[in-house]
């Protein structure tokens, strides 16, 4: 038979008699402890697939500005930590039993708002996008969206707390424990959310494909529950779990295969289920499984425990280590003293964890050269990272008499370690013999080109090796403090889950904290390499602090002039925020103009001749002179409009095709909205160095330059356009989706006066598919001398492009409008145009669900697993 439960004499809930039969509970243990990991696995997975899952979503209405989706972060973990608390009154009022009762409903409400969030995030949202017009109220809602299934989130970890801790001595470890598995549960699922999930099955499939996860997690809870009744599983119990599980992993199979083409995932994901529901029918059959339980009669002591029964033994790890728990459920050796100084230096650490992680986020960008697979590729190494550290720190925490101080020299170990990696990736790598090698990749754009173009060498040294050079060593350590604060937290059983919820109520409060200090502020007014050192140094006051607890001032003292000196060192060794970027664009900081934002770090390299180039995080965008093919995109609707009045471009980059829109008089407003505001104080920096183009967009009082997502602006204004162009990114970068979808096309339609224009690239037949089946009249550019780029022009009404109008409209063109040879060379391209005709007056019929880009499934961004749409999918009503 196999040990899944033990009973242990424990303080009751509030209210019970001590020394009756209420002190005697069941608490899960051995094998039993194994199946709740899986549980904690599973859960914490689905956690983190619907995080990524929910924030996209409502960065469609939100935007992908760094002030909305910090809104979106803040506000679910704002909801993680009302959980939490809740979580732990609610686990100290129940048994271990009920704990696991309490916490299948938790999952299965979980489950329900993953089913319902589609409704809730997109189309709620979209109905009440255009009042939601400042930061506060974009907050308000997606607090009051996310409230519930966050809270219920936040309430796993305190009930799991309960249900497996039977010794005060056991918490740091066991806590810890599943922490770690939870944590690790999460990196999985960023992972098959990012590289596969999303991408084959949209969003609304990934949601629906979490509740295989939760009826697994289920299934599973309900053996538990019944394993720690009577000393076996009801048959009543195990037949119900596995019949859930049985018909609800094939059910959410099928309905994620209607989202999505079916892959070999879809088949396996649906496998795990219909195996958990088999296993657990086939264990109905046999009654008397795990009844295995060890009881102690009030004031007695438990017997020893097989060591081969599970991880416990008669004498705790944490016995050994200096006390362990009576069995009235306090710990002698816990650390004596108030615990809310604890809760404040853990919430402290929260924040500045929240901190790095945002600058490490930026950081690696700027080696990776994003596309959509990057975030979550790096978020799943991070938390990997997290739950290393907290896996490790739960085998230390049981060998350590104070915890406090161990908590608090991490703390120090944190900012050191962190200052030192970035000298190192930056400063001693370049100088023991791969400099070349990383010039090479600082001048290409690595991985922005795509995941499958790359060299398997540079996917393991760019997408693994630096990144985990970076981080490894402060997040293994962040990771590890968690079940020393635990440890500190943890007094008695009776309180065993408000313990639990406050601690993790804290750190969740710190890291709300630290996401907007350092999203808002920090990153802002001191750029990357500013916010290493802002992060770092006041950590050093953990140490400080530890030296005075110590009781012996001048080993300490010298502890913290030696991790002062050792950070003061690293420090005077990290490069200027000018230098740190210059290393990542592969120049020198001479020849780089820097505005780093709180959005991006926009740069301008100087190439020599006046040849310069924009680079955001790192990869290049259009530069200066202007190309021909993205002043066509401005100037090609200015010119086919009869006489336009406003016009919009979504995104600014460098000012090109703003640039084109105002060569000409006749628009009266130009508007550019672009994400990265340090783009316009390079525009401002270059025109006050009198360059001419520059100077225009600068200084003509028609243009009015913003900053924030485009996308958002359109939602949230009722202006009419006569032109809108959204300048581009790459249809692969995280987050194009949004500006590449039918649904966004849909929205420039409905924004566009009657006879307006929309224009902008076609780089893929989706996006082609996405102007066709929006637009009557609809039109195709090819521009020969920028590798024969293809733009569109669409609108309402019919579209003239005749060559001798579009000519005679620009010769009316101001003789400075654009500088030689390219006035001549644009003047010969419209005198030659020669138009493909992709709609003449009716809208396309919809293609193949996979030849578009959708709102809830962007094909184009997720690459790997769409591919390209062929010429043969492309649609148009032209013959």
């Amino acid at each position: 038979m196999t040990e899944v439960a033990v009973r242990r004499k424990v303080d009751g809930p509030e209210g019970a008699a001590p020394g009756s039969q209420e002190d005697v509970v069941d608490v899960v243990v051995g094998a039993g402890r194994w199946l709740l990991a899986l549980v904690v696995l599973l859960t914490g997975a689905a956690a983190l697939v619907l995080q990524v899952t929910w924030q996209r979503i409502l960065s469609l209405h939100a935007g992908v500005d760094l002030s909305s989706s910090t809104t979106v972060v803040a506000a679910f973990l704002a909801g993680l930590g009302v959980g939490s608390l809740v979580g732990g009154r609610v686990a100290d009022r129940c048994r271990p039993r009920r704990a696991l009762i309490v916490l299948a409903v938790v999952e299965a409400g979980v489950a329900v708002a993953a089913l319902a969030s589609p409704l809730v995030l997109y189309d709620g949202y979209r109905a009440v996008a255009p009042a939601l017009t400042g930061t506060l109220s974009v907050f308000a809602f997606n607090a009051v969206a996310l409230l519930v299934p966050t809270t219920l989130m936040g309430m796993s970890l305190p009930l799991v707390a309960r249900a497996v801790t039977g010794r005060v001595g056991e918490a740091g470890p066991l806590i810890g424990r599943f922490h770690a598995v939870n944590t690790l549960g999460a990196a999985l699922g960023a992972t098959v959310a990012t590289w596969h999930l999303v991408g084959t099955h949209g969003y609304v499939g990934t949601t629906r494909i979490v509740v295989v996860l939760e009826a697994v997690a289920i299934a599973l809870l309900a053996v538990l529950a019944g394993s720690l009744r009577e000393g076996a599983v009801p048959e009543r119990i195990l037949r119900l779990a596995g019949g859930v599980a049985l018909v609800a992993a094939p059910v959410a199979w099928y309905l994620a295969a209607r989202s999505g083409r079916p892959v070999l995932w879809n088949p396996l994901l649906a496998g795990l289920g219909v195996l958990a529901g088999l296993v657990v029918l086939a264990r109905a059959a046999r009654p008397g499984w795990a009844p295995g339980r060890r009881s102690v009669e009030p004031g007695g002591a438990p017997p020893p425990l097989a060591s081969g029964g599970g991880s416990e033994t008669a004498a705790a790890p944490s016995d050994r280590a200096g006390g362990g728990a009576t069995e009235e459920g306090s710990d002698p050796a816990a650390p004596a003293g108030r615990v809310w100084p604890w809760l404040v230096a853990y919430a402290g650490a929260g924040a500045v964890a929240l901190g790095f992680e945002q600058v490490f986020f930026r950081l690696i960008d700027g080696v990776m050269r994003s596309n959509s697979y990057t975030f979550g590729h790096v978020l799943a190494l991070y938390l990997v990272l997290l739950a290393a550290g907290a896996a490790v720190g739960s085998r230390l925490v049981r060998r350590v008499r104070d915890p406090r101080q161990w908590f608090l020299w991490m703390q120090v170990g944190v900012g050191v370690s962190a200052v030192a990696s970035l000298v190192l990736v930056l400063d001693v790598l370049p100088s023991v013999g791969v400099g070349p090698r990383l010039d090479r990749w600082y001048t290409s754009d690595g991985f922005a080109s795509g995941i499958d173009v790359a060299a398997r060498g540079d996917l393991l040294t760019f997408g693994l090796v630096l990144p985990l050079a970076l981080m490894a060593g402060p997040v293994l350590l962040m990771g590890a403090g968690f079940p020393f604060v635990a440890r500190i937290v943890a007094r008695d059983l009776a309180r065993i889950g408000r313990g639990t919820g406050a601690m993790v109520c804290a750190n969740l409060a710190g890291n709300v904290v630290g996401t907007l200090l350092t999203g808002f502020v920090l990153i802002d007014r001191l750029g990357v390499a500013g916010t290493y050192v802002a992060l770092a140094v006041p950590l050093l006051l953990a140490g400080l602090a530890a030296a005075v607890r110590s009781g012996r001032t001048a080993r300490g003292g010298v502890q913290v002039a030696v991790a002062a000196a050792f950070l003061l060192v690293a420090v005077v060794a990290l490069p200027s925020n000018r230098e740190l970027w210059a290393e990542l664009n592969g120049t020198e900081p001479d020849a780089l103009l820097l505005a780093e934002t709180r959005a991006c770090a926009s740069a301008l390299k100087d190439f020599g001749a006046g040849g310069t180039q924009l680079t955001l995080n790192g990869a290049s965008q259009n530069g200066h002179p202007f190309d021909d093919f993205h002043v066509l995109i401005g100037l090609l609707p200015a010119l086919a409009h009869p006489a336009p009045e406003r016009a919009l471009a979504v995104g600014f980059g460098i000012g090109s095709t703003s640039f084109a829109m105002l060569a000409s008089e006749r628009p009266d407003r130009v508007t550019s909205v672009e994400l990265c505001g340090g783009n316009y104080d390079i525009v401002t920096d270059l025109a006050d160095r009198g360059e001419a183009d520059f100077v225009r967009l600068a200084t003509d009082p028609r243009h009015e330059a913003l900053v924030g997502d485009g996308r958002r602006h359109l939602l949230t204004h009722d202006d009419v356009y006569d032109i809108i162009v959204p300048d581009h990114s790459r249809p692969t970068s995280a987050g194009a989706g949004n500006l590449f979808s039918q649904e966004f096309f849909a929205l420039m339609s409905s924004r566009l006066s009657a006879d307006g224009i929309a224009a902008g690239w076609l780089p893929t037949y989706r996006v082609h598919n996405a102007a066709t089946t929006t637009f009557p009249y609809v039109a195709a550019v090819t521009v020969a001398s920028y590798n024969d780029s293809r733009l569109f022009l669409a609108s309402r009404s019919p579209l003239d492009l005749r060559p001798e109008v579009l000519v005679e409209r620009y010769d009316r063109l101001a003789a400075g409008a654009f500088p030689e040879p390219q006035r001549s060379s644009l003047r010969a391209f419209l005198a030659d145009l020669r138009p493909e005709c992709l709609n003449d007056g009716s809208v396309a019929a919809a293609p193949d669900p996979s030849a578009q880009n959708r709102d809830l499934h962007p094909r184009d961004e997720y690459f790997l697993e769409n591919g390209g749409a062929s010429e043969d999918q492309a649609v148009g009503s032209c013959g």
